[in-house]
């Protein structure tokens, strides 16, 4: 019962500090795209921009994750795209692209990336330069192929995945901290009480050939 009581102690710690460290990161996340007006930082550019070139690189990618209340190293293989376009009379390399191809080692044909060699895109500028980071725009111009819309949008996922995540663990966390672990340490008590009381009866019992 002790080894049980301390064990479940030890994970319902776990859980509240990884819970109360993803609710840390992802209210962060959320803070720093929520004074983002895509709609007003950004214009679209007339008739658009022609992808010139491609770059591609990959990249595996060994990272912590949290699975149930344990820490475990994950590796996954990520192919990196980077694309230079031309809009405006303006050429610009965009931002770097991040397609993961597979969990594991980088093996086989890259995932490919969302645009092509000569393929007419949709693409943004700054309207006024500057940009906060989280644009992240890849070039001094801020000249976007990525909706920057999209991008503050799957910022905002994000955050909220990570605090739904943490509330989770932390939910977890109580479970074990506030239920579980004080029900095993009355288990853990009857046991010892249902012990003693056995050792007393048997000292009870007279020995055998004593006065009648």
């Amino acid at each position: 019962y002790a080894v049980c009581r301390i064990a479940l102690l030890v994970a319902g710690v776990i859980c509240a500090t990884a819970g109360g460290t993803l609710l840390y990161i992802g209210e962060s996340q959320r803070l720093s795209v929520a004074s983002l007006v895509p709609g007003s930082d950004f214009a679209a550019v007339p008739g658009g921009c022609e992808i010139l070139g491609l770059e591609h690189g990959q990249e595996e990618r060994r990272e912590q994750q949290w699975v149930g209340c344990e820490r475990q190293t994950v590796v996954e293989c990520w192919d990196r795209w980077w694309y230079e376009f031309r809009g405006k009379e303006v050429s610009v390399r965009s931002r770097e692209e991040a397609v993961k191809r597979r969990v594991g080692q980088c093996v086989g044909d890259p995932a490919p990336g969302r645009f092509s060699m000569g393929q007419q895109a949709t693409c943004w500028r700054a309207v006024a330069t500057p940009v906060p980071a989280a644009y992240n725009c890849g070039n001094p111009q801020c000249f976007k192929i990525f909706d920057p819309q999209d991008e503050v949008s799957t910022l905002l996922g994000r955050g909220d995945g990570t605090v739904e995540n943490g509330g989770i663990l932390l939910g977890v966390a109580a479970v074990l901290l506030c239920v579980v672990v004080p029900a095993a340490v009355a288990l853990e008590r009857r046991a010892k009480r249902r012990a003693a009381g056995k050792c007393g009866s048997e000292q009870e019992v007279p020995a055998a050939g004593g006065p009648v």
